[in-house]
């Protein structure tokens, strides 16, 4: 079971973030949750839907205090509580954004240089540990920055309303307060604007001229390619689930995978930057693919 980039969902529909002592970001400004004693941070975790056994690797792991196997749900969840009250472990809320709400698309922006430009909350930083953010000294270079992106006044109020940025009763009407309001929303450290590099797209083969050589006494277009029964697999996990992953692929990554074909041959192996990658598969067309230790979030 993976420890790490583990994403828990309590009572309440709010997600949270288990930050171990291993996990660090120096880009994170974020305050974890605090505690007033063994009681509340007991309480905090029962509220937790986290898989069976979880709580049982993290004291194997960080825990000086024995858990044997004897240790009931109750037990094990104050021996935790008590490693939640050292600073061990900490727990972060996170913004995860209802897609069906709040879509990805609505918060990007494609700058003049073929980049794209993320607005988000700060707590995406806690699942993107990687992710390239502008940095800004004051108000004004942020304003610069937004007015050379050439967006429109509705975009840049769409970006704020889906980051539940406060804005005036005017800001509907004044681009420019609009602006002033994302741009102070950054320089506190609320949101940040992560640079989403864009990937070449393949070669278009399928307009190349027609081959006039030959093979033999036959034209090289005659003759009939032989049957390659093996297949190139590729997953970008964002898109299989929906996008619902876009900010989060991160949690993915080192999980273990198989995918069955329909050609009865199993492949095994480790997700690596939310894709999964299978140069030669036996396959016709189909294939399953089950993924170990999920997020809890995203099995529900």
């Amino acid at each position: 079971m993976s420890l790490q980039n583990s994403v828990f969902k309590n009572r309440n529909g709010e997600f949270y973030k288990v930050v171990l002592p291993r996990e660090h970001n120096a880009q994170l400004t974020l305050k974890s949750e605090c505690f007033w004693n063994e009681g509340s941070a007991q309480q905090f975790i029962s509220h937790l839907s986290v898989p069976n056994g979880y709580w049982r690797d993290i004291l194997h792991q960080y825990s000086a205090m024995p858990c044997p196997s004897s240790l009931s749900c109750g037990e094990i969840e104050k021996q935790v509580s008590t490693l939640l009250l050292q600073g061990q472990i900490k727990f972060y809320p996170i913004d995860v954004p209802d897609v069906s709400e709040r879509p990805p698309e609505n918060r990007v922006i494609k700058g003049s240089d073929d980049v794209l430009y993320r607005f988000e909350p700060i707590s995406t930083l806690l699942l993107s540990k990687d992710a390239k953010t502008e940095k800004f000294k004051n108000t004004k270079e942020v304003k610069a920055f937004i007015s050379n992106l050439n967006s429109d006044d509705k975009k840049l109020l769409l970006i704020a309303n889906d980051l539940k940025i406060k804005l005036p009763n005017s800001a509907s009407l004044n681009k420019e307060e609009i602006t002033d309001s994302i741009a102070n929303a950054i320089i506190s450290g609320e949101i940040v604007i992560i640079a989403d590099k864009i990937s070449s797209p393949p070669a278009d083969t399928s307009k190349t001229e027609e081959a006039k050589g030959t093979v033999g006494n036959r034209r090289a277009d005659n003759v009939v390619p032989p049957v390659d029964e093996f297949k190139e697999i590729n997953i970008d996990l964002i898109d299989e689930f929906d996008k619902s992953a876009a900010a989060f692929y991160k949690l993915f990554d080192d999980l273990e995978f198989t995918l069955k074909t329909d050609q009865g041959n199993e492949y095994k192996g480790k997700i690596s930057d939310g894709k999964i990658h299978i140069p030669k598969a036996k396959m016709n067309s189909n294939f399953e693919l089950e993924i170990k230790d999920l997020p809890a979030f995203m099995e529900s």
